[in-house]
Parts: C-alpha cells; structure tokens; sequence
C-alpha cells in the first residue's frame, strides 16, 4: 500500500481547514433575516447529467486575461453556494485570501500527481478577493492533475 497517500489526505485536510474550505456546517442566519428565494437550479448548475462540467457562457469569462484559468471553468458564488449544499461532501473550497500565496503554493506542491478529484470525484473551487491569484491557484491545481477545477467570480 502507498503510504504517501495517507500523509497527504491528512496534509491536505489541516490546510482545508486552515482556509475554512470543506466546512460542511452552513451558518445560521440572523435572526430576524428573511430565508433566502430557492434559486433555479438550472442557472445554478455546473455539470450535466453524466457529470462532466458545464462550459460557462461567456458572460461568465473574466475580461482581464491575468484572472482567465487554463481549465476556463467558471462559477459565480450563488452556484458555489448551491453545490456546497447539494453536493457539500464533493466539494473542496480553497480561498487565496485566507491561504495566503505561501498556503496556495504549498497546497499545489502537495496534490502534485494526485488525482483525487477524479477517482473521489470531488470539485474543487478557488476563490479570493484577488481574481489573478485565484486563477492562478486553479492554474496550478489543473497543472498537477486535478480537475475540476473551477475559479469563483
């Protein structure tokens, strides 16, 4: 047995949970807050029926090249908040902002070869205030094999 395999997914979980990504525990709303509309779930999907990810419409693409991913896989935080809920033990929330670049290099550094997300089939979504960095995160993780990888906007 491969025992990389294991000091990985233990690796990668403490980095999880340092930037708060793979929480499965929604927040409680205020109280006195209205409850959310339930969003159409068709402008909130991702995949299609067999799994495979949904190109975005091009409405959806970053402008500034710099912020433009390799995977070119798109979501807006709506649909990152409707896969959480549907799909919350599939999804993987990396945030640039709270990882910092040292915590986003290091993460791509440990899932080099791994290729987690399609034997486990896990989604994986980047997100930060800065749009380059978080692209190139997503850059990164596609580089070393795991998809899919999607930039949140």
């Amino acid at each position: 047995m491969n025992t990389r395999i294991p000091t990985l997914l233990c690796t990668l979980s403490l980095l999880l949970a340092a930037c708060g990504g793979g929480s499965g525990t929604p927040a409680a709303a205020p109280a006195g807050t209205a409850p959310k509309a339930v969003p159409q779930t068709a402008s909130l999907a991702l995949f299609d029926a067999q799994g495979r990810p949904l190109l975005p419409p091009p409405s959806r693409v970053p402008a500034h090249t710099a912020a433009r991913t390799r995977p070119g896989l798109y979501a807006t935080a709506e649909q990152l908040e409707w896969q959480e809920l549907v799909a919350g033990p599939s999804t993987v929330v990396l945030d640039v902002d709270q990882m910092g670049p040292a915590g986003a290099a290091l993460l791509a550094q440990h899932v080099r070869g791994w290729r987690a997300a399609d034997e486990r089939g896990l989604a994986w979504y980047v997100r930060g205030g800065s749009e380059e960095d978080a692209a190139q995160l997503v850059n990164n993780l596609a580089d070393e094999g795991v998809a899919p990888v999607f930039l949140v906007r």
